[in-house]
């Protein structure tokens, strides 16, 4: 869902993309800078610094957004800088929950519901473009995406302070929607088939 809002954060932040490109910061410089936030945040997380936590993953999240923008409009998008800000991604998606979970603020078995519902949409979505599977609009951007998912664990990490367990919520909610962002794209992916096969 939060990927529809691409267009309009590209319009927004077209003049800081500039801005950063004429200073020679290169995409992926913005990809590494948001990994180490990421991190950062993580280390909050173990801290059980929850303000700081939501703080710096927020930044993070900005980098995240910044280096495609960047990429795009220099003109400097390489299929090497597209598998590098996947790869980085899935530390970025990897690192604070497992910080959560040694700080013990969320029980293990519920961060690796977490941690598979937020790998398992990336794995189905390149495999489906590894098996040239069309995707249509419509299924394009869903729920689960990654920024669904990092919006739910801010939120939950803020609304924490009234009850911990919210954090526990929030966690199992990443989990589920990501689980069933990758069903979604399954099942569209199945119906292309059979269409294809038909025609």
């Amino acid at each position: 869902m939060i990927g529809k809002l691409r267009g309009i954060l590209d319009k927004n932040l077209d003049q800081v993309a500039y801005k950063i490109n004429k200073l020679g910061i290169k995409p992926n410089h913005l990809t590494f800078l948001g990994l180490f936030f990421s991190i950062l945040a993580s280390y909050f997380y173990f801290l059980k610094e929850l303000l700081f936590a939501v703080i710096v993953l927020s930044v993070a999240a900005f980098f995240d957004v910044l280096d495609g923008i960047v990429a795009r409009k220099a003109k400097q998008e390489t299929k090497f800088g597209a598998l590098l800000d996947s790869f980085v991604d899935r530390f970025s998606d990897f690192f604070p929950l497992f910080a959560i979970g040694i700080a013990g603020l969320v029980e293990w078995h519920y961060i690796a519901i977490g941690i598979f519902g937020s790998m398992l949409p990336s794995f189905t979505r390149a495999k489906i473009e590894a098996l040239k599977f069309k995707e249509s609009e419509s299924f394009r951007y869903t729920i689960g995406e990654r920024g669904d998912r990092l919006i739910i664990l801010l939120l939950s990490s803020i609304l924490a302070y009234f009850n911990i367990f919210i954090l526990t919520l929030g966690i199992i909610i990443i989990g589920l929607i990501g689980i069933i962002a990758a069903i979604i794209r399954l099942i569209q992916s199945f119906i292309s088939s059979k269409f294809s096969e038909i025609n």
